[in-house]
C-alpha cells in the first residue's frame, strides 16, 4: 500500500492538504471572494488567483504530505526521511521555522509582483500565508505538520479569530498587489459574512479530530454565504 495515500485516508479525491492546513473553502472560495471585493480584479483574474492558491494543495510539485517515506530493504519496510517532501512542506505550506517562513513569504511575494505581476504566483503566495495562520503552533515540524494537534486545526471554526486574521492578511495583500498594478482598491468585503463563513464547521457528534476536510454540505453553505460561483459542478 502506498503510504502517502494512507496518510490522506486512502482517498485520491481528497485534495486538501493532510498536514493541518486550511481547505478549499479558504484557499479557493474565500480567496476568490476577497479578490473580487478589492475592486481591482476581474472575475477571470480572481479565479486565476484562487486557482493558484488551491493548486498548492493539488500539484505534485507543491502539495504537502508526510515528510517520511517507506522503502523496502531486504524485504522489510523501512521508514526514512523524505527531504523533497519536507522541502515542499516548508516552501509552500509554511512548515519552516518562524524566521524561515518570514523569508519565504517575502520571496514568494517578490516572485508574484515581478514585472507586471503574476496572478497564479500571487495565489501561491496567499496559500503560504494562509497556511502560516492555520498551523502557527506547529511551525518547524517539516515531517508531521499539525498531527500532534489533531485534524481540528483544518477547520476555520476551530479558531475563528485566527481565521479572521488570515482573511484580513489575505485581503491586505490582494490590495497591495493591486496597488502595485496601479489600482486604488477602494472595495471592502462584508466582514460579517466572512465571519459567518468561518463559523461553519463540524460540531457535536462529528468531532473535528476525526473528519479532516470540510464536508460537501458545509462547503455548499459557505459558498452560499459568500454568494460566489462554484469552482466545479461538485464545488471541489
Amino acid at each position: 500500500m502506498e503510504l502517502t495515500l494512507f496518510y490522506v485516508s486512502n482517498n485520491p479525491q481528497n485534495k486538501g492538504d493532510p498536514s493541518g492546513l486550511y481547505d478549499i473553502d479558504v484557499h479557493y472560495y474565500l480567496t476568490y471572494y476577497l479578490a473580487m471585493k478589492t475592486g481591482c480584479f476581474s472575475d477571470s483574474e480572481a479565479r486565476q488567483i484562487a486557482e493558484g492558491d488551491q493548486h498548492s494543495d493539488e500539484d505534485a510539485d507543491k502539495k504537502p504530505g508526510w515528510g517520511n517515506k517507506v522503502v523496502w530493504i531486504m524485504g522489510q519496510p523501512v521508514v526514512i526521511s523524505d527531504p523533497a517532501q519536507q522541502a515542499r512542506n516548508v516552501n509552500f505550506h509554511a512548515f519552516g521555522t518562524p524566521s524561515q517562513n518570514v523569508s519565504r513569504a517575502a520571496e514568494l511575494f517578490a516572485q508574484a509582483t515581478r514585472g507586471s505581476g503574476n496572478l497564479w504566483a500571487l495565489g501561491t503566495y496567499l496559500h503560504f500565508v494562509q497556511d502560516s495562520f492555520s498551523h502557527r503552533d506547529f511551525a518547524g515540524n517539516t515531517t508531521w505538520g499539525h498531527v500532534p494537534g489533531g485534524e481540528r486545526v483544518d477547520h476555520t471554526n476551530f479558531d475563528p479569530n485566527k481565521a479572521m486574521q488570515a482573511a484580513g492578511k489575505t485581503f491586505d495583500d490582494l490590495k497591495e498587489f493591486g496597488r502595485l498594478r496601479g489600482c486604488k482598491c477602494s472595495g471592502e468585503p462584508d466582514w460579517t459574512k466572512v465571519r459567518e463563513f468561518i463559523d461553519v464547521g463540524y460540531r457535536g457528534w462529528n468531532p473535528e479530530d476525526i473528519v479532516r476536510e470540510v464536508s460537501d454540505s458545509q462547503l455548499r453553505q459557505k459558498i452560499q454565504i459568500l454568494n460566489v460561483p462554484w469552482r466545479s459542478s461538485t464545488g471541489r
